[in-house]
């Protein structure tokens, strides 16, 4: 009768906790499971519904409104204010401490023969005494695990020296790839439960269960979230640093072998290339794209001991020895709190004397990523250079269009009046003194010229087609040019209204926007020209002057934008060459005459001053590329400026 009692309140709370918890649709779903299993007795199902939702939150519940009436004096009085309800802690979905789902566990793995149901005994209360179930490894499962060690020791085995080879590496500077492999050699060195003997892991209990497989599953599960384009960057690493070890490096196969030694070499070539498959194979399975994706050690658990994947494996032991009860994914998330593997993206995870040896320590790098900045600002420093070059101390704009003026246009101005008052004036007289003086160098037409020893030759810097689109570009400009003037005689605009028009702020003026913005762009890619042909310069020099045959500085340059010689380094021609005279000269191309192509210092010459002023008609025209290249300086410069102060 007291049994009959006893079971009936167990009831009643259980159901009155399904109605007045905030159950989680998990559990609600366990819940159900447990009231539809018939193999379960009715007083442990109850204990087992109590003790799920027992730390869920309460139900929110709505006070009821009161109709009856509320007398006068009572009407007006304040009323307190309630007390703040304290939410439950959040629920973790940790795992049971119950033993009612043993039997459902050990029924659903009893063909695999991974566990044993094992009862301890234990005193339930001050009084009595009762009997818990549980599970513990079989010698099956235990066999299982050892086989998986020993794929994880072989992956281990090379790994050690991809790291080494990836550290003694110069050219390797990122090492957020090394960091993921040395967290895959710390997860893979774990060896869960095998160092046991059996008999200790008998007396086992939950708690040392969880604590012996938490870090391998939390690993496997990190690195199941990695992108896919991380986890295959990391196989992609390893898969080349093994090719590169001497043992799997491939031999390589010569004309002149014999048969014999051919034949041999292919061999061996296979032999390695089998390995470093296998290889591969064995991380992939710790790597997968997704849980249950199919790999080499999934087909070995498949194979010989019917388990669908590793997964799976590694699931069941959760499910047996640690939760005692189905879980979901999310709980599993929860619980462990797995999310992506979180490594360095700056500082190499090895040891500071070992890193201060191959150059990788902090201070190496510091300085190593100063020097591959001071390289990236090499070509902007130059471009800057340029922009401050000077004639003897005075602006070579205003030289230029001051020589235009008084020599072509017989007219004498003040070239700085007209810069500030009259400035797209003053840009008509640099764009007329360029095609006057330095069109014949481009355009391929014969120069004579004079070597060391007097002897005159005559050739072209520039073949014909070399500068095709810049010298129509630069007709169409003066056309355009001569156009607008003559339409506007009397318009002067000042140098800080173009400012205005280039920023878009006087709308009526969009006309004039276009003109000198198409001017700036054909200044910009003409002085990207001139660079190119002045930097292959400095590096042939720079390279020890190598020259296999004379006719190398007497042939015009023929223009190719993948040109290896723009970055092996290329002379100019005739740079060692003053100009005599020119055939089809311009009207101010005979002030060229006496001067070098380009001097011993690459400071002085004709390229250099057609490069300094290409770029500062270009910076006058406020082209925005040129601005691009500018700004870019100034981030580099900060970031060696930051760098430098650490």
């Amino acid at each position: 009768m007291n049994e009959g009692n006893e079971l009936k309140k167990l009831e009643r709370r259980a159901k009155a906790m399904l109605l007045d918890k905030e159950i989680p649709p998990a559990k609600m779903e366990v819940v159900r499971s447990m009231i539809h299993n018939n193999e379960i007795i009715p007083e442990e199902r109850y204990r087992a519904i109590i003790e799920l939702v027992q730390s869920c939150p309460d139900r929110a519940v709505k006070e009821p409104v009161s109709t009856r009436r509320i007398s006068r004096n009572k009407r007006n009085k304040a009323v307190p204010p309630k007390k703040d309800i304290v939410q439950d802690a959040p629920v973790y979905d940790a795992p049971t401490e119950t033993s009612y789902f043993i039997n459902d566990i050990h029924a659903r793995y009893r063909h695999l023969k991974l566990f044993k149901k094992r009862y301890l005994v234990h005193r339930n209360n001050r009084i009595g005494i009762g009997v818990r179930k549980r599970l513990i490894p079989g010698k099956r499962m235990l066999k299982i695990l050892r086989e998986v060690v020993s794929v994880q020791e072989n992956v281990i085995s090379r790994l050690t020296v991809l790291l080494h080879e990836i550290l003694n590496d110069e050219y390797i500077d990122d090492p957020l790839i090394f960091n993921y492999m040395r967290n895959i050699r710390r997860w893979l060195l774990d060896q869960p439960l095998v160092k046991y003997p059996y008999d200790s892991l008998k007396w086992m209990e939950r708690q040392t269960f969880e604590r012996e497989l938490k870090a391998y599953v939390v690993n496997y599960y990190s690195f199941l979230k990695l992108d896919g384009q991380t986890r295959e960057s990391i196989i992609l690493m390893m898969e080349n640093k093994l090719r590169m070890i001497d043992e799997l490096r491939k031999e390589d196969v010569l004309k002149h072998d014999s048969d014999q030694s051919r034949a041999a070499k292919e061999k061996r070539n296979l032999d390695r290339e089998r390995k470093v498959y296998e290889y591969i194979m064995a991380v992939r399975s710790f790597l997968p794209v997704s849980p249950f994706e199919d790999n080499m050690l999934s087909r070995k658990l498949k194979n010989s001991y019917n388990i669908d994947h590793f997964t799976v494996f590694l699931n069941s032991m959760l499910e047996a020895l640690v939760y005692q009860r189905p879980f979901s994914e999310k709980e599993l998330n929860t619980y462990f709190d797995i999310h992506v593997p979180v490594v360095s993206k700056n500082k190499w995870d090895y040891s500071e004397d070992i890193l201060k040896k191959v150059g990788k320590d902090p201070e190496s790098q510091r300085r190593k990523e100063i020097n591959a900045l001071k390289m990236q600002l090499e070509p902007y420093e130059t471009m800057h250079a340029f922009l401050q070059y000077e004639d003897n101390g005075r602006d070579i704009l205003m030289l230029g269009v001051d020589e235009q003026w008084r020599l072509v246009d017989k007219k004498r101005f003040d070239p700085e009046t007209v810069y500030k008052e009259n400035f797209f004036n003053f840009l008509d007289g640099v764009i007329n003194y360029f095609n006057n003086k330095y069109r014949p160098l481009m355009d391929g037409s014969p120069v004579e010229f004079m070597d060391a020893i007097k002897e005159r030759i005559e050739g072209s810097l520039f073949r014909d087609d070399y500068f095709n689109e810049e010298l129509s570009a630069l007709s169409s400009i003066l056309n355009e040019m001569h156009f607008f003037r003559t339409n506007n005689p009397t318009l002067a605009i000042t140098r800080n209204e173009v400012k205005k028009i280039m920023k878009g702020h006087i709308q009526s003026m969009s006309h004039v926007q276009g003109h000198i913005t198409m001017m700036g762009d054909f200044f910009y890619r003409l002085a990207k020209k001139f660079l190119q042909v002045y930097d292959a310069h400095c590096t042939w020099v720079m390279r020890g002057k190598r020259l296999g045959d004379i006719m190398e500085i007497r042939t015009s340059l023929v223009y190719d934008a993948g040109d290896e010689g723009l970055l092996s380094g290329r002379p100019v021609p005739f740079h060692d060459c003053t100009i005599k005279g020119f055939q089809h000269g311009g009207s101010l191309s005979s002030r060229l005459e006496g001067m070098r192509i380009i001097t011993e210092s690459l400071h002085e010459g004709v390229l250099v001053h057609m490069i300094a002023f290409t770029l500062q008609a270009c910076h006058e025209c406020m082209n925005e590329r040129l601005a691009r290249d500018l700004d870019e300086r100034k981030r580099i410069w900060n970031q060696i400026k930051a760098l430098e102060k650490q």
